[in-house]
């Protein structure tokens, strides 16, 4: 099963969320034949699974679920308004990110596009980010990680998420290419960055949460671009309430403008400015 490119997944949804993101993945499949499809059914609902596997036999030629791996498992709960991780649960998908990577050194593949399974991408994601040409490109979605908060993106200055300054994410609401620190769940690797030995495996003299904190470190270390994409962005559905919301954007043609001119307002970056101190402009 040659390809240009493996897109991976592991996949543990709602069905809703499961229906979007699959619903996606065929529109891509259909506009890029490029593209071979890898997942892991980490599913605990018959439905997603079901729809997985749906997907899988569509597309047969191009794609496959991963071997299961012996791990214990464990409790993850998308209920709510928040997602609930475990440490874990971490070292669980960290498991899951490295079988993928090992998998891929194994084939001909020139890139792995790492992407979750609540991300609904377009069909000509893939090869925008391609054309680029960088060593690890994500393209940027906007999360509201509880109801009260603003949007926020899924990269970052350093650290574990944090920013220079308020124009660090003002700026990724309009359209362009720009450097980070850290990035993830919608990303691009060139295979040089593989072959490298770059993964998700944690760093053991750094204390930092999330898999994908480690593996941005061991890649910035070797010298490879971390580089965020806001031309196209994904929908996150982060929360199974954010499922008719991404149908509208899907209906709605996924337009890159549809988040600007419902999330990302001039409220949205009152509220960006207020995080860092900045207090509102009064006019005279």
């Amino acid at each position: 099963m040659a390809s240009e490119i493996t897109l991976f997944a592991p996949v543990r949804v709602e069905p809703g969320v499961a229906e979007l993101f699959f619903s996606a993945l065929d529109g891509l499949a259909e506009h890029n034949n490029r593209i071979g499809f890898w997942f892991y059914d980490d599913n605990q609902d018959e439905q997603s699974i079901e729809r997985l596997y749906r997907f899988v036999d569509r597309w047969s030629s191009r794609a496959t679920v991963l071997p299961p791996l012996e791990l214990p498992r464990t409790d993850y709960s998308r209920a709510g308004s928040s997602h609930v991780w475990s440490n874990a649960g971490v070292a669980r998908v960290t498991a899951i990110k490295n079988h993928a990577i090992a998998s891929v050194l194994q084939s001909p593949s020139e890139h792995l596009f790492l992407v979750d399974a609540d991300v609904v991408i377009r069909p000509d994601l893939v090869d925008h980010l391609s054309a680029v040409g960088a060593d690890v490109i994500s393209a940027v979605y906007w999360t509201q990680f509880a109801p009260s908060d603003p949007y926020l993106p899924n990269v970052w200055d350093f650290n574990g998420y944090d920013f220079e300054h308020a124009g660090s994410i003002l700026a990724l609401r309009s359209p362009g290419h720009h450097r980070v620190g850290g990035l993830g769940a919608c990303t691009l690797i060139h295979r040089r960055v593989l072959e490298a030995g770059v993964d998700f495996s944690p760093l053991p003299n750094l204390r930092l949460w999330g898999e994908d904190r480690h593996f941005c470190i061991r890649a910035a270390a070797l010298g490879f671009d971390l580089v965020a994409d806001s031309c196209l962005p994904p929908f996150h559905v982060y929360r199974e309430s954010l499922v008719g919301s991404a149908r509208r954007w899907v209906d709605d043609g996924m337009r890159p403008s549809w988040f600007t001119d419902r999330w990302l307002t001039t409220g949205w970056e009152y509220s960006i400015k207020r995080m860092f101190g900045i207090p509102r402009e009064v006019s005279a």
